[in-house]
């Protein structure tokens, strides 16, 4: 899915997805590797949690991170402002792609 701006131009996708594939595609792997070797040592995978908030009082947003493992640790957070976006889209648009590029900071993936 293209979201689109106030020109009707596209500028970004859905960034679920792209987090559901870069950071959880390896929960789905772990379980076909369970279902065909029964020896097979369990994988750890990480889940990213985004979001973003508004300060319109002060005209600024701020995204937030929190990585987790498959047991629920917490293993790293990161919070950020940003300059106030047009829309609630993009601010979420911006938090993912923040979530990506702090996943492969952590080397993920």
């Amino acid at each position: 899915m293209f979201f689109l701006n106030g020109s009707g131009q596209r500028f970004g996708f859905s960034c679920s997805l792209v987090l559901h594939y870069c950071l959880g595609f390896m929960a789905e792997k772990e379980q076909a590797q369970r279902e065909t070797a029964s020896l097979a040592s369990p994988r750890v995978f990480y889940k990213a949690n985004f979001d973003a908030a508004f300060f319109e009082n002060v005209g600024v947003a701020s995204i937030g991170i929190a990585v987790r493992d498959s047991n629920a640790n917490s293993i790293a957070a990161l919070s950020k402002r940003i300059r106030m976006p047009h829309s609630v889209e993009l601010a979420k648009a911006l938090a993912c792609s923040r979530a990506v590029s702090f996943a492969r900071e952590l080397s993920f993936f």
